[in-house]
């Protein structure tokens, strides 16, 4: 029984905190794994987008994904992608909703009402576990990072994507995320140069590993404060970083999810 209502992020005034909340509410979704895996609020309006395993939701026939508008409507996007179910979604600046799944070794979006086009393909074992998009500082354009639980990490841009130049070699991605100086965060279980990392971010020619964190992070987020927190499954729960690559508990962080 899954209805995705929306995800709302709120900056929480003078706190300086962010919170985060889901709403899931009663519906149905069948077929497939009959599972809402995904959810990303739109660039305008009050919808969101829902990405899974499903064949319908709410009763509307919709493969994989869908469409909200943020009052009581679900609606199919397009005849279905190639990327099987759908694991991660993301809305990118301009507002065009992309997909990644655990088929294809492919990442897909939808521009101006369809279809589903293939616009980075990638080598590589593992469902993608993380999409990001984001403009690049000095040319502006938009690019896109793409992690799977096979440690594949690639940025695309123009229709082409790479690794970085020094990549993971084993283990697994969880989340990125993409401050405003450019740099990508890369949060997981995996081994880069030969060491357990659990946090590291990518400049473009080196990665920066902060202090703090001993165990493996499950998710990030950038503020608008361009504030990096982690998420990790044990106490204390979120970590945020401050100056001098240095990451201390956020005793201060609130989040709340109805399920």
């Amino acid at each position: 029984m899954v209805a995705v209502v929306c995800v709302v992020a709120v900056g929480a005034g003078g706190t300086g905190a962010v919170v985060v909340c889901v709403a899931v509410a009663g519906g149905t979704g069948t077929g497939g794994g009959a599972a809402v895996k995904c959810v990303v609020a739109a660039k305008s309006g009050s919808g969101c987008y829902v990405g899974g395993d499903f064949t319908a939701i709410n009763g509307v026939a919709a493969l994989n994904v869908a469409s909200f508008d943020g009052t009581s409507t679900f609606a199919a996007m397009g005849a279905g992608s190639g990327v099987g179910p759908v694991t991660a979604i993301i809305a990118t600046p301009e507002g065009w909703v992309t997909i990644g799944g655990n088929a294809g070794n492919r990442v897909e979006t939808y521009v101006l009402g369809g279809p589903w086009t293939n616009i980075y393909s990638y080598a590589g074992a593992g469902t993608i576990s993380a999409l990001v998009a984001t403009k690049e500082v000095v040319t502006g354009v938009t690019s896109i990072w793409i992690a799977t639980t096979g440690f594949v990490l690639q940025k695309g841009i123009n229709s082409a994507s790479a690794a970085p130049a020094i990549a993971p070699s084993a283990g697994v991605i969880n989340a990125i995320a993409v401050d405003a100086a450019g740099v990508a965060w890369v949060a997981g279980n995996y081994t880069l140069s030969g060491v357990t990392t659990y946090l590291a971010g990518w400049n473009g020619t080196a990665w920066v590993k902060p202090t703090g964190i001993a165990a493996e992070v499950k998710a990030l987020s950038v503020d608008s404060s361009n504030v990096l927190r982690a998420g990790l499954a044990t106490a204390p729960g979120v970590w945020r970083k401050i100056d001098g690559n240095v990451m201390i508990p956020d005793y201060g962080f609130r989040a709340y999810a109805t399920v």
